[in-house]
């Protein structure tokens, strides 16, 4: 058991090494992927064109619960020590695990008067888990510690999902104020392991002991090792897994000092119909009342197998091949941005990640700095799954028409993962052309011209209104 468990902790700490929350990204206008998570936002180049395969690659893993540190510690002679129970110790309630990985095959924006048009096809890899914290109390300490009390395990759940993404945006000046943005997205699914639910109960009575075991599961897979017919072919572009998703956005100059905007991404879903299998369980329930000591003593592998035939009887799951459905972990962003100049601004961004009954909330403070019309960077300091030791930072740089960017919500776990909850790095390159012109606000054929009174004793300059048309006759 105790070998269960350490699989289990380290592949919850340290899968830091393998790991889109786009924080830092979120403001940084510069860079044209930033309206992958800002549909609302005009990207400061008129066009730009992702170097295939280059333009975008994304590694995020961020853990609300224990780091490879909390793990184990190091005794004086160098050997090393592992600690189970501080590392349960640092789990919250509910804790949550989230895994991404992203690149981004073609992709392209480019702007026509007062819209942005923009599209990309991408690759992207998610991985999302929830679980109680009594989870690993129960395997550690075992039931002693639940007497009389029922350790309900329904909050645990779990999607891994692979799929391919081709989507289109369109952002809309309506006015000098209002800018609205969407990307509407067809989702072409490769992959999916998932919980559709999981009814998992233990219950250990006071005076006996006795343990009874409630179960009423459903796992679903759709993968081609169901299916070991399938070729390659099929599986780049056949299969009949499907689904639609949507990114909205809206933006809003209150003055010209300030701004606020506000957007949800990945609203969508995925019908899995191909290599499909279903793994379920009728609500069941099993009391294990203990051994025949007797019984075991003469024969402990026929005692032993008794119970594990009984469980297994008690719970066997019914497999079949049913279609079902997955929803998308969804993103909402709330964001405030206070314009020092035309080259610097800060903001303040509110984000939170939706996955089945859970919400992962975050905050990014960021500071955004434009340099020189080669180099931009922002610094921000974030909160994610309550952990305060995040400090990003970004830049983007543009070498003529080639751009190169790279940047970070976390750079001390990304640098150092084994001892931070959240490791996040974000780089690509990027053919620029066209910076974007600040349009100044219309005058209706009226500008203010400075002209000398023909008053000899005045000293002053009035200010007089003087229509563009008879200006240009004299």
């Amino acid at each position: 058991m105790k070998k269960i468990i350490i699989t289990l902790l380290l592949v919850t700490s340290v899968s830091l090494i393998k790991a889109q929350q786009a924080l830092t990204l979120y403001n940084m206008d510069v860079i044209g992927q930033s309206n992958q998570v800002n549909p609302s936002l005009m990207p400061e180049n008129g066009m730009y064109i992702g170097i295939p395969m280059l333009s975008s690659t994304t590694f995020l893993f961020t853990n609300s619960g224990f780091t490879w540190r909390d793990l184990h510690w190091i005794r004086p002679d160098d050997s090393v020590n592992i600690d189970i129970a501080n590392a349960i110790s640092k789990l919250s309630e509910k804790n949550f695990i989230s895994m991404s990985f992203r690149t981004n095959i073609l992709e392209t924006g480019f702007r026509i008067k007062n819209n942005y048009f923009s599209m990309n096809i991408s690759e992207k890899m998610n991985l999302n888990f929830t679980f109680p914290k009594e989870l690993f109390e129960l395997l550690f300490n075992g039931n002693g510690a639940f007497i009389g009390q029922e350790i309900d395990l329904k909050r645990m759940s779990f999607d891994a999902t692979h799929y391919r993404e081709y989507a289109i945006g369109w952002v809309r000046a309506l006015n000098k104020k209002v800018t609205v943005g969407t990307r509407l997205k067809y989702l072409y699914g490769m992959e999916n392991y998932s919980s559709a639910k999981s009814n998992l109960s233990f219950y250990t009575a006071p005076d006996d002991y006795r343990i009874d075991l409630t179960s009423d599961y459903e796992i679903n897979t759709s993968s081609t090792s169901n299916n070991k017919g399938g070729g390659s072919g099929n599986y780049l572009f056949g299969l009949k897994n499907t689904g639609f998703a949507a990114d909205i956005s809206a933006t809003y100059l209150y003055t010209d000092r300030w701004k606020f905007n506000a957007s949800i991404i990945d609203l969508g879903y995925i019908n899995w119909k191909s290599n499909v299998k279903n793994l379920v369980t009728a609500s069941g329930s099993y009391s294990f009342d203990g051994l025949d000591v007797n019984q075991f003593v003469s024969d402990s592998s026929s005692g032993s197998a008794s119970v594990t035939d009984s469980l297994s009887n008690s719970f066997k799951p019914i497999e079949n091949s049913d279609p079902y459905k997955t929803n998308l972990s969804s993103h909402v962003y709330l964001n405030s941005c206070y314009i020092l100049s035309e080259k610097m601004n800060v903001t303040g961004l509110l984000h939170a990640q939706i996955f089945r009954q859970t919400v992962q909330p975050t905050f990014t403070a960021a500071l955004n700095r434009r340099f020189t019309d080669h180099f931009s960077g922002s610094l921000s300091y974030s909160m994610i799954n309550h952990h305060f030791t995040n400090v990003g930072a970004g830049i983007a740089l543009n070498l003529g028409a080639l751009q190169f960017y790279l940047l970070s919500d976390n750079w001390i776990g990304t640098i150092n993962p084994l001892s931070n909850n959240t490791a996040h790095f974000q780089f690509g390159f990027n053919l620029i052309y066209g910076k974007q012109k600040v349009k100044k606000a219309p005058d209706f054929g009226v500008q203010v011209k400075e002209i000398e009174t023909n008053t000899k004793s005045a000293t002053e300059v009035v200010p007089v209104e003087v229509p563009v048309e008879e200006e240009i006759k004299k």
